[in-house]
Order: C-alpha cells, then sequence, then structure tokens
C-alpha cells in the first residue's frame, strides 16, 4: 500500500469548513479609566548558572588550538507559575552556545576554522515579584451547560440546549537576556604519533543574566477600587512581601554583571 492512510471521513484540509451565518449584530460600548498605563513590569532579576561537560572531535588533528569564539543564545525560556503558588515559578531554558574554532595542523600550515553548537537545557525555581494573577477559562459545555424543560413538563428538551463558556487571556511572562558569561577550560587527547590532538574535552561554567519581564496594566487612581490594579499601593505591598527575600538584590543586574566581569579580571 503506497501513501499515507486516512480514516473514511477525515479531511487532509488544513482550515475547518464554515457554518452558514444567518445574522450577526454588533455593538461596542468603550471605557476609560484615567492615569492608565500598558507597560512592561520586572518581575525578577535571574542569574542561571550551569556546569557543562562536552566533548568536540575536530575534523583534522591540529598541534594548536589559536582561539575560540563563542557566542551563547537562548533558544527557549518558559515560566511555568502555578495557580496555587504566590511567589515562585518554574523556569525551563533551552539554549546553545555557538563555538568557532580556529586550529593550526601544524608548526606553519594554515589556520582552519570549525564551528560547533552545544546544547544546554536547565530547570530550577525562582521567586516572583507582584506577577499578575493568572486567569483561568472554561471553553467546554460540560461544566456550564442549561437545559430547558420540555413542553408537557415531564424532563428536559432534547432540541434545546444552551452553555456558557469564557476565555480569559493571561500575559506570558517573557526572559529578556542582558548578559552571560563563561569560564572554560578545555582538554586535549588522543594524539598521534607527532603529538598533534584531534579531540577536545570541554568543562564550561556558564551563567545567565536575564530579567523576567510581564506586560501590565497599572493605574495611578485607584479611587477605592480593589480590582483595578493600583501602582502605588500594589507595589508598596509587594516591597514589603518582598523584603525577606530582598537581602541579596538591593544593587541593579548591571552592577552585579559588572562585579562578575572584575572578579574575572583579578
Amino acid at each position: 500500500m503506497s501513501g499515507k492512510y486516512t480514516f473514511p471521513g477525515h479531511s487532509t484540509k488544513k482550515h475547518c469548513k464554515k457554518s452558514k451565518v444567518k445574522s450577526v449584530s454588533c455593538k461596542a460600548e468603550s471605557y476609560n479609566v484615567s492615569g492608565g498605563t500598558y507597560v512592561p513590569v520586572i518581575l525578577a532579576h535571574v542569574n542561571l548558572q550551569t556546569d557543562i561537560a562536552s566533548h568536540v572531535k575536530l575534523p583534522s588533528y591540529a598541534k594548536e588550538v589559536k582561539s575560540i569564539k563563542k557566542n551563547v543564545s537562548i533558544k527557549q525560556c518558559e515560566v511555568l507559575k502555578h495557580p496555587a503558588s504566590r511567589n515562585k515559578a518554574k523556569i525551563f531554558v533551552k539554549g546553545t552556545i555557538h563555538k568557532n574554532i580556529q586550529y593550526v595542523e601544524s608548526c606553519n600550515g594554515y589556520l582552519r576554522d570549525y564551528s560547533v553548537d552545544v546544547p544546554f537545557t536547565c530547570i530550577d525555581e525562582v521567586y516572583l515579584s507582584h506577577a499578575d494573577r493568572q486567569l483561568d477559562s472554561q471553553k467546554s459545555t460540560l461544566t456550564h451547560e442549561y437545559k430547558y424543560t420540555s413542553k408537557k413538563k415531564h424532563g428536559a428538551d432534547e432540541s434545546k440546549f444552551g452553555s456558557y463558556t469564557y476565555e480569559n487571556f493571561n500575559e506570558p511572562i517573557e526572559c529578556v537576556l542582558k548578559s552571560a558569561d563563561i569560564f572554560e577550560i578545555d582538554l586535549t587527547k588522543d594524539y598521534d604519533k607527532i603529538g598533534r590532538f584531534i579531540n577536545l574535552t570541554e568543562r564550561m561554567d556558564v551563567n545567565l543574566w536575564f530579567m523576567l519581564v510581564q506586560n501590565q496594566e497599572r493605574y495611578e487612581h485607584c479611587d477605592g477600587d480593589h480590582n483595578i490594579p493600583c501602582l502605588k499601593d500594589q507595589e508598596k505591598e509587594a516591597l514589603e512581601e518582598d523584603a525577606p527575600f530582598r537581602k541579596n538584590q538591593q544593587k541593579s543586574l548591571l552592577e552585579l554583571i559588572q562585579e562578575r566581569i572584575d572578579q574575572l579580571k583579578l
């Protein structure tokens, strides 16, 4: 049998068929709250440290490694905040260290290039400050289904039924990579008769410095409405709640990065 098997009645089209619409009526009303802004809010500054051991086999034997250029990039960064967890969240980080290795095969040979990607994955728990409360959704009629009595009032009318569904769209928490540093040791092995090697064993201490950011609505004047996120009151409460956890967060992210660079220069 050639080709893919499809079940009877199964459609291979990308989009579903459209129903016939008999009537549509629309009405829109706007409402304003003074002093409102929609801005990105920094929930946390994160320093993620990971230890990586990798093996690289060069395409040919090398006499000496001249330089290794490295670029760090995050391919995926997801923040998972459990509804029952108020101030903590799980972060799932997947990234790559791209390396360009330049080496020579002999004492007077040409300079050769070899590029390789070193992938890494990290999962850890971090503390968040004043993240928006996540709202759930109900898209199935199994929970909020409405039945109507039949004409004889002896049971439900099977030809008439209703439902109530709703969807809330929460703002995602995003990662903003600010800096990265790598401390690395390379070990050469598998030498030939004239002292050239072909394999490298790498040991890396990688530090990623990034921010967790979420777009939020903020209002300067709340007028006693607790349903409106007030900028001043909410930030004051967050600072009071965060006090036990902010002992090591008094300095800005840029100051911490600069301290890290200064330590490596010593």
